[in-house]
């Protein structure tokens, strides 16, 4: 299974003693801020994508995985936030985005290709891609 996930995971300072307050107000706040964004991935295996948000997990088989692409992310100025994103392009139109899985953590080129090349391979012999209409 290949999971994607951003980064700024909060970890517990080594501190022997009592916090001092400074420290003890921080480690608060980033406790409720950042659980929540530990808890959103998209996870990847055989089956399909599983795509955890904060409050569900949503999963995707790869037989309804039209395509997976890359594009650009509107307002973006390339400081904090990305500059390129990824979607899941699902059967009947519908988009979903594939959190975390974007220019900041990962090389989105070569991350699209090996999820393009394992949806192929595990979509199955009996779905057809989506030809348009002449």
């Amino acid at each position: 299974m290949h999971q994607y996930r951003g980064p700024g995971q909060v970890h517990g300072l080594p501190v022997r003693g009592p916090l001092p307050p400074c420290l003890v107000t921080r480690q608060a706040v980033q406790g409720v801020k950042h659980p929540l964004r530990r808890g959103s991935a998209t996870l990847v295996d055989s089956t399909g994508i599983r795509i955890r948000g904060i409050t569900h997990t949503r999963r995707v088989a790869w037989q309804d995985v039209q395509d997976i692409r890359d594009g650009p992310l509107r307002g973006a100025d390339g400081g904090l936030i990305p500059r390129v994103i990824a979607s899941a392009y699902l059967t009947g139109g519908r988009r979903k985005l594939v959190k975390h899985l974007d220019d900041k953590d990962y090389e989105v080129d070569r991350e699209i290709a090996v999820l393009n090349a394992a949806r192929a391979e595990l979509r199955g012999t009996d779905t057809a891609p989506d030809v348009p209409a002449a």
